[in-house]
């Protein structure tokens, strides 16, 4: 196998020497999952909830995903579980990390692109819903 590096410089391996091929690019995909803390923010009738989100743990061979999503505006950090699927990744709120205004058990479903993540959520406490914005930041 020859590997061309972005400096031009070419480097061959044997077969027999590699376990495993792993591609990394700059894609939202390789920050989101790599444990990388990322930058949202929530949206519902004209009111923004900005946040933090990392992933701590991803499983690609079943997509699961588990990590943490702390509300700036609203003092709380929450676990979160779910799983990535191609470009679709959903996840739910499942305990406090440090129980703050925030709810537990609000869902999300976001369509990942190469710039960052979009979609809905919804919040089964009060049955409200909105739109959710990840950045690749």
């Amino acid at each position: 196998m020859v590997v061309v590096l972005s400096n031009g410089r070419r480097v061959t391996y044997q077969r027999a020497d590699v376990k495993t091929v792993l591609y990394v690019g700059s894609d939202f995909s390789s920050s989101f999952t790599g444990g990388t803390a990322l930058s949202g923010e929530a949206h519902a009738t004209g009111r923004v909830w900005p946040f933090k989100i990392r992933i701590t743990n991803h499983t690609p061979a079943n997509g699961a995903i588990v990590g943490e999503i702390t509300w700036t505006s609203l003092s709380s950090a929450h676990r979160i579980r779910g799983k990535l699927s191609g470009s679709t990744l959903t996840f739910e709120e499942t305990e406090a990390i440090r129980a703050g205004g925030a709810h537990l058990h609000c869902t999300y479903s976001m369509t990942l692109s190469s710039t960052g993540a979009k979609g809905t959520w919804i919040d089964p406490s009060d049955n409200s819903r909105g739109t959710i914005v990840i950045n690749n930041k």
